[in-house]
């Protein structure tokens, strides 16, 4: 049969996801045009962020923090990159770990590590030269190792070697679930931590408080990524 040709996703906050699928087989009839335009339009709005969802005057700086840490884990240095489909064999090796929701939670409070936290791709990248001051390239590369570090163990301990949603399978999936769990977690440490306060050089908010604040950060991740 046909092999599932890659989706794509720019996190930008908003912009929908570019998912390109196989053919349909005879038991699961193609959308029509109007069909998938309805369906993509339903997704939007279950996941669109509106003006009073996000805290007054701190929640778009919240946002960026968060995206700019999605850029960090996802190894999307630039604005213009794009996250992709995880390789099949990532997806099988995650299925064979994984059966339930019990297991992932059991893993999340926990579990040692599936593979050695030197096998991750997250990278730190260091200040931007004087030559590359691209804007997402600069900020992603003034979040410290320490930061970086916590990221790279906590992808291990799920027994995942990078970082990406399947945008082929639904948001609340189990391998989508697990990504969540990974950004959530990782992003509510960096902000204890203060990895993002350089986003904030004035000092008139307080990122840090927003770590405890799980339902709002729940709710900026599906607006980015989903």
């Amino acid at each position: 049969p046909p092999s599932q040709a890659q989706s794509q996703k720019q996190p930008s906050g908003g912009i929908p996801a570019r998912v390109l699928q196989s053919p349909a087989t005879p038991s699961r009839p193609a959308k029509t045009k109007v069909e998938a335009e309805e369906s993509e339009e339903k997704r939007l709005q279950k996941y669109q962020l509106r003006s009073n969802d996000l805290p007054q005057p701190d929640g778009e700086k919240v946002k960026v923090a968060f995206l700019t840490h999605i850029r960090l884990i996802g190894g999307l240095p630039e604005a213009t990159s794009v996250l992709k489909v995880p390789d099949a064999k990532i997806l099988k090796n995650f299925r064979e770990n994984f059966a339930n929701e019990d297991s992932l939670t059991s893993q999340q409070n926990g579990g040692e590590l599936l593979i050695p936290d030197s096998s991750v791709k997250v990278y730190s990248y260091g200040p931007a030269t004087q030559d590359d001051r691209r804007r997402t390239r600069t900020q992603i590369g003034q979040v410290e190792e320490h930061a970086v570090e916590y990221i790279r163990i906590e992808l291990a301990r799920f027994g995942l070697p990078i970082w990406g949603p399947n945008f082929l399978e639904s948001p609340y999936s189990l391998y989508n679930s697990a990504c969540r769990i990974v950004a959530l977690d990782t992003f509510k440490q960096a902000l204890k931590t203060g990895a993002y306060d350089f986003l904030d050089l004035k000092r008139k908010i307080n990122l840090r408080k927003y770590a405890t604040r799980l339902d709002l950060l729940i709710k900026i991740y599906d607006h980015i990524i989903h």
